[in-house]
């Protein structure tokens, strides 16, 4: 289900006595099904407000959203088939979880899609295998039971027995500690691939969003100041520090071996074993 955006716009009402311009303004992407797009900037710079025009939290007041057979804009009504299609896990989603169980917690959003109670139980089997949460050994235990983590999973699968098309990923690894991070951005890897979702990664964590992503809108004043390959937009180093984001580690550690004279290859991003293999090879050279 492919997802296109032209010229969005939407303004915030704010005070008159400021001259500052709060929303998005005439967002353009188009986004086939089945990419895994970041969307990165500081806060305030419209990451959210965009992200909510996917499922008509918020209608365009300008331009319009297609996804798939689905066209909004501002006159749109009757959206509940497009929100269907889309799920979004909003930051800090465990707090989101209401019921006595687990399985009353992933149940409610397919029941209000009117499936039956089999039907039902297959949703929430297949969302908890997909998130490596055990079925028979979990469904009865209260969500407020488990750890950080695994609450974070069961937010996620509640979205996942939806059986969305499209998921909207805001900040999902936020908190977590760093092998719950690793886990859980795997997972999310792994679930992608398996259901052929298109996936919208919104975070501040730059290395995040070089090892889930492949092409990045950089937005920034509710605009997109540039985009491209998630390779791309990462050697744009300058201009991300510009836009008060970070660079990921590796860029980091690249640049300081640079700058003692030990390296001197492209500033590019690498997953941390590849860093670890260079610099071994940086020092197996100095020793020689």
């Amino acid at each position: 289900m492919a997802v296109i955006l032209e010229k969005v716009y939407y303004k915030y009402d704010v005070d008159d006595n400021t001259s500052e311009e709060y929303g998005i303004f005439d967002i353009s992407m188009t986004v086939e099904q089945g990419r895994t797009v970041g969307i990165i900037g500081k806060t305030g710079s419209g990451k959210s407000t965009l992200m909510q025009h996917l499922n008509a939290l918020y209608l365009p007041q300008k331009g319009k959203v297609t996804i798939g057979e689905f066209v909004v804009d501002r006159k749109s009504k009757d959206l509940k088939n497009l929100r269907k299609k889309v799920g979004m896990v909003f930051q800090y989603p465990e707090d989101q979880l209401f019921e006595e169980t687990i399985y009353n917690d992933l149940a409610f959003g397919p029941k209000n899609l009117g499936l039956t109670n089999d039907q039902i139980e297959n949703a929430i089997k297949g969302a908890m295998e997909d998130l490596e949460l055990d079925f028979e050994s979990m469904k009865d235990r209260s969500p407020y039971e488990l750890s950080g983590g695994q609450k974070r999973k069961v937010a996620i699968a509640s979205v996942l027995a939806m059986n969305p098309e499209i998921l909207v990923l805001d900040e999902p690894t936020a908190g977590l500690d760093p092998k719950s991070k690793k886990d859980l951005l795997n997972l999310l890897i792994s679930i992608k691939n398996k259901r052929n979702l298109t996936l919208f990664f919104v975070s501040h964590n730059m290395d995040d969003v070089f090892l889930l992503t492949e092409y990045v809108y950089v937005m920034c004043d509710g605009r997109i100041n540039f985009e491209g390959s998630v390779d791309e937009v990462f050697q744009e180093n300058k201009k991300l520090r510009d836009l008060d984001l970070g660079v990921p580690f590796s860029v980091e550690v690249l640049e300081l071996l640079e700058k003692r004279g030990m390296y001197n290859g492209p500033l590019k991003p690498m997953e941390l074993e590849e860093l670890a293999d260079l610099i071994k090879d940086i020092l197996r050279g100095n020793n020689d």
